[in-house]
């Protein structure tokens, strides 16, 4: 997950999978071992460590997995 966003350098990162309002993951970059039940649209969301500002949602990325 990468944002674009003068000045900021901590961000709280949110990873999120097929639209699920439930996070996966809260790295950055997040890496696994896929299998075919992985396949699906990913995109992220980041907040400001403080809670002043956060990013909109990422366009999802869709993973194919054969």
């Amino acid at each position: 997950c990468d944002i674009d966003a003068e000045g900021i350098t901590s961000w709280q990162y949110s990873w999120y999978k097929d639209g699920s309002g439930n996070a996966f993951s809260e790295l950055q970059e997040h890496t696994f071992n896929v299998t075919e039940s992985d396949a699906g649209k990913y995109s992220c969301y980041g907040v400001e460590t403080d809670g002043s500002r956060n990013s909109h949602i990422s366009d999802a990325v869709t993973l194919t997995v054969s």
